[in-house]
């Protein structure tokens, strides 16, 4: 008798699907959020979808505990069980090698925490000074030697050089230890910065007189004949009583053109009315050469209302023919926006040229150009003019270039 015996299949055919669906024993991380393994829950701290090869437990990225809907409503039975189920969840300890990938993050982000201060590049040549460095002069050579000299005398100086103090109420000796061969910094940068006048400098661009005038190469200087009545630069600079600040370049409109994030504090409302185009007229009882873009902030104290009142009943006299909208609100310490200031006149000569003013300042700021900013950025105040902070400035440039943007594109 013959039996049909068929072929038992020991092993399952390989399957894609199933090998992407494979579980792994154990608590292991797994990004599929929970479309290749079935869903355990979502963390409610920090949102995770855990899925089932990551199981109940801790949750692998916050902590928190994340466990089934049915083990949830036995945990909340507050029974016996129940906390026992909770702590056999919450021992579900992390991941093999979790403590030692944590070590290792915070390694990195220490390391990249003081990887400046790691990099910094010491140069050891900056630590000294040298008396026969070729870009001193001859005399900052010669007070340098000497000073070296004195220092090296008193390293060397003998037992006789020493100086001990005899108290005689406390009944003791005590020898003067102080280190007086240590090398002044102070004094070697005073030293070395003295020029005396810059008379290298102006000797050698240009000149020490009319005959010092640039003469090209092969050119017979004694057949030239100069302009008398044309000063060089040497003699203008070195001309009794002239005064250096005076010769300096002074081009408005090149101050008008550049933007570098000065800044002026006022108090609200004056502050919000001058960046809204209803105030123009700044006054203030000090001068100021600055010129173009000027950023207004306003101070932390808030404003009164009756003043704001009166200040609004004030333009509205003052311009009676233009329809004014008033600020709704008056912020406080923050940045505004900015205002190009094109004068900055005296009393007498602001009521001059504006009989019918707005201010009696002994100064008076003229504005135009006024710019409010629609986003506003907090900033702490300082006395007159001063520097706005770097990171505040740009922002508020880019907002500025945004708000340009958005109208030409409506206006287009």
């Amino acid at each position: 008798m013959y039996h049909n015996l068929e072929p038992l299949e020991i092993f399952e055919p390989f399957s894609f699907k199933n090998f992407l669906h494979s579980f792994t024993a154990g608590r292991h991380h797994c990004e599929c959020q929970a479309s290749k393994h079935e869903l355990v829950n979502n963390c409610v701290q920090c949102g995770r979808i855990v899925c089932k090869q990551e199981g109940s437990g801790p949750c692998l990225f916050c902590g928190n505990l994340v466990c089934t809907p049915a083990e949830q409503r036995e945990i909340n039975q507050k029974t016996k069980a129940s906390a026992a189920l909770a702590e056999q969840l919450r021992e579900k300890g992390r991941p093999r090698g979790w403590e030692a990938a944590v070590t290792h993050r915070n390694r990195l982000l220490e390391f990249d925490r003081t990887s400046e201060r790691r990099t910094h590049v010491t140069d050891d040549d900056s630590d000294y000074f040298s008396s026969n460095s070729v870009w001193l002069s001859a005399s900052e050579r010669e007070r340098l030697g000497r000073y070296q000299q004195s220092l090296h005398d008193k390293k060397h100086a003998g037992r006789l050089s020493k100086k001990i103090n005899f108290d005689f109420a406390g009944r003791q000796i005590v020898e003067d230890t102080t280190i007086e061969h240590e090398v002044d910094e102070d004094k070697i940068r005073e030293m070395t910065s003295a020029r005396a006048s810059h008379a290298g400098f102006d000797t050698a661009w240009f000149g020490g007189g009319a005959a010092d005038r640039d003469v090209a190469p092969g050119v017979n200087s004694e057949l030239l004949q100069f302009d008398p009545s044309v000063e060089t630069y040497s003699s203008i600079t070195t001309r009794p009583g002239s005064n250096p600040a005076v010769l300096r370049v002074q081009d408005p409109e090149l101050q008008e053109m550049c933007d570098d994030g000065r800044c002026l504090s006022m108090h609200q409302p004056w502050a919000s009315l001058l960046v809204e185009g209803i105030k123009m007229h700044e006054g203030r009882t000090w001068y100021t050469s600055h010129r173009g873009r000027l950023w207004i902030a306003s101070t932390v104290k808030p404003p009164d209302q009756e003043v704001v009142r009166a200040l609004e009943n004030q333009y509205r006299a003052l311009y009676p023919d233009k329809q004014i909208e008033f600020p709704k609100f008056y912020p406080t310490g923050c940045l505004l926006g900015c205002v190009n200031v094109d004068d900055c006149l005296p009393e007498e000569e602001y009521q001059k040229k504006y009989p019918n003013g707005e201010s009696d300042s002994p100064f008076v700021f003229i504005c135009s150009h006024p710019v409010s900013l629609k986003l506003r950025f907090p900033v702490k105040g300082q006395h007159k003019i001063y520097q706005l902070d770097k990171t505040i400035h740009q922002a508020a440039v880019k907002c500025i270039q945004k708000m340009s943007k958005i109208q030409a594109d409506a206006s287009g």
